[in-house]
């Protein structure tokens, strides 16, 4: 028997969680995406409230695969794993995630949408780069490149991150075109792929410069390999969340690799929807040491769901820039618990930490 809400969160377009409860897609119907069309989980009946389509299972899967009642009964009731038209879901589980980005399918990179300029650092490490030194006029020819890009490897370097890392996440850089002198973060979440692109010089207009439509707020970064965790171990004990990239390639460094980058700061229903399909035991919460009161605010959004945990950082300490594990450990095994009746009362504080 199929699993639907698998089903639809991989074949149909637009498709997201909402609180646990629903899947919202575009409607078969109608083709609306403002999340008018829904499949109610537990009583298996899908509805659009702008055109008023209505379906059960069996004629929802009609009107999914155009084909008949008949037909439709059959599939339900097939093996998934014998439905050629259903992704191999497990098998994108437990691909491992070292590959650099240049073996991802052609139909991948076409929706991953990655600027045509990137350029993986996994590429130079397939010519065993030295990261640590330039790279020679001989090896440029090679990848075709301009020498510019020395400047990308030597931002990574001096940020410390090992080769390994930038391989694990597949990060990129851009030494022209609208992402120049930028490092390219691809994004994997679920069936949705982005990437977001951070400046590596200060006197560069915007810090981060994204692509037209990307859509973070339905975003987690490093998802893909929380779903992998959970298919192979069953549950996630720690989760944590902080703000960027660097700081989720550093958390993963330095062995604590269930963490997820929120690509921002804020924690609202969709990104809870996400984490409830991982359902990890409990969740800390590691902001910027500048960002203590939306800690706050998404641990009132997420104790409903969670044990939920604020990791204070001291005053101008970012995750990415604690380099050694047992001074991260010192910080998470000083994360406070917070319950709701102490979240409510710092809420009524108007989000400012309540003297002791």
């Amino acid at each position: 028997m199929i699993d639907l809400k698998e089903y639809i969160l991989t074949n149909m377009d637009d498709a997201g969680m909402y609180l646990g409860k629903e899947i919202h897609f575009e409607c078969p119907d109608c083709g609306d995406k403002k999340g008018h069309c829904s499949f109610n989980i537990k009583k298996e009946l899908f509805n659009c409230y702008k055109c008023g389509w209505s379906a059960n299972p069996v004629t929802f899967i009609m009107k999914a695969e155009s084909i008949s009642y008949k037909e439709a009964e059959s599939f339900l009731n097939t093996d998934k794993e014998k439905i050629p038209s259903l992704p191999k879901l497990k098998e994108r589980l437990n691909k491992t995630f070292e590959e650099p980005l240049d073996k991802y399918t052609e139909e991948e990179h076409k929706n991953s949408k990655l600027p045509v300029e990137y350029i993986s650092f996994g590429s130079l490490m397939n010519l065993k780069f030295n990261m640590k030194k330039t790279v020679s006029a001989e090896e440029a020819k090679k990848l075709d490149s301009p020498m510019d890009y020395n400047n990308a490897i030597f931002y990574m370097h001096d940020r410390e991150f090992k080769s390994e890392t930038l391989k694990e996440f597949k990060i990129g850089f851009c030494i022209k075109g609208h992402y120049k002198d930028r490092i390219i973060f691809p994004i994997q979440c679920g069936n949705k792929f982005s990437f977001q692109s951070r400046r590596m010089y200060d006197h560069q207009d915007q810090k981060y410069k994204n692509p037209p439509g990307a859509k973070y707020t339905q975003l987690l970064y490093n998802y893909q390999y929380l779903q992998y965790i959970k298919h192979k171990e069953g549950s996630i004990k720690r989760l944590f969340i902080v703000e960027g990239g660097f700081d989720c390639m550093r958390m993963f460094e330095l062995g604590f690799k269930t963490t997820t980058a929120a690509l921002g700061k804020g924690i609202h229903d969709h990104r809870i929807s996400l984490l409830l399909d991982v359902n990890p035991e409990v969740v800390y919460l590691m902001l910027d040491s500048d960002a203590e009161s939306q800690a706050y605010k998404n641990a009132y959004n997420l104790v409903n769901f969670f044990t939920t945990k604020i990791i204070h950082l001291p005053k101008g300490i970012d995750p990415d820039m604690i380099r050694e594990r047992k001074q991260m450990l010192l910080h998470i095994n000083n994360a406070k618990e917070y319950s709701k009746k102490e979240l409510q009362k710092i809420k009524e504080n108007k989000w400012q930490k309540l003297a002791a």
